[in-house]
């Protein structure tokens, strides 16, 4: 039993990593977001490691405890555009917390938002995104800004006549709480808040289940005090897999595993 709902300070190279690989989720309600909600995200040098989702929009059944809830209260405001310009979005509807960005680049060149999220795409990308996004697949960046009170507008930066696609709606984002099993462990998926004792991922046989936080902590090394000791453990671990064990939410049943690195 863990007396803290939180998992134990990890190396902050691998706690960014791992934070990115979890905020960085899928959701199948959500195609345009790609760039920061997918099934599979890669872990820096740990390889592949995958998280189950923790986003639904509007469905709470559907999120990880700890996930976010999205509520679109908005249609969307969708443009196509060339250069620098700014996009108004309109009055803010009461309850919206955040604005749910999407940006496409439809020529080479770098794009960039006020908040300082930006994109840089070649020729090849350019021409990659205007097809899926002719194909309504998910295409170039997306991700979520506060909605500011009074600040009804985003504007994009970019060389004249390099073409962009912005699609802008104003949402509420909802945290939802961890859940907690018999023995008194968190599970769910790490948000802003922390990390649970179980973190929510999917085994390598396809079935989702979590993974102990502490395991995870093990499995990168323990925390490095120095860029010199992280280095050193990435080379002794380099092309090393390492097996760490998936359970059922009660941190017991055993229903697969987690392959790090490798």
């Amino acid at each position: 039993m863990n007396s803290e709902n939180r998992m134990p300070d990890l190396d902050p190279v691998f706690a960014d990593a791992l934070r990115g690989a979890l905020v960085a989720q899928a959701s199948v309600a959500a195609p345009r977001r790609p760039a920061r909600r997918r099934w599979w995200a890669g872990v820096g040098a740990l390889g592949a490691l995958a998280v189950a989702g923790g986003t639904a929009y509007a469905v709470t059944a559907l999120v990880e405890p700890g996930g976010t809830v999205v509520t679109r209260l908005a249609g969307p405001v969708e443009v196509t555009r060339a250069g620098t310009s700014t996009v108004e979005l309109g009055p803010r509807p009461d309850g919206a917390t955040h604005v749910e960005l999407s940006l496409v680049c439809l020529d080479a060149g770098r794009f960039v938002l006020e908040d300082g999220a930006n994109m840089t795409c070649s020729t090849e990308d350019a021409q990659d995104q205007a097809r899926r996004l002719a194909a309504g697949e998910g295409a170039g960046m997306g991700w979520s800004v506060v909605a500011v009170p009074g600040d009804e507008s985003v504007r994009v930066e970019a060389e004249p006549g390099a073409r962009w696609h912005l699609v802008a709606t104003y949402v509420d984002e909802t945290v939802t709480a961890w859940a907690t099993n018999a023995n008194g462990d968190t599970y769910g998926v790490a948000n802003d808040t922390g990390w649970p004792d179980l973190v929510s991922v999917y085994a390598t046989n396809g079935r989702v289940g979590y993974a102990f936080a502490r395991d995870l902590e093990d499995a990168q090394g323990g925390s490095p005090t120095s860029p010199e000791e992280a280095a050193a453990w990435q080379e002794e671990r380099e092309g090393k897999a390492i097996s760490v064990p998936v359970y059922e939410s009660d941190g017991e049943t055993v229903i697969g595993e987690l392959v790090v690195g490798g």
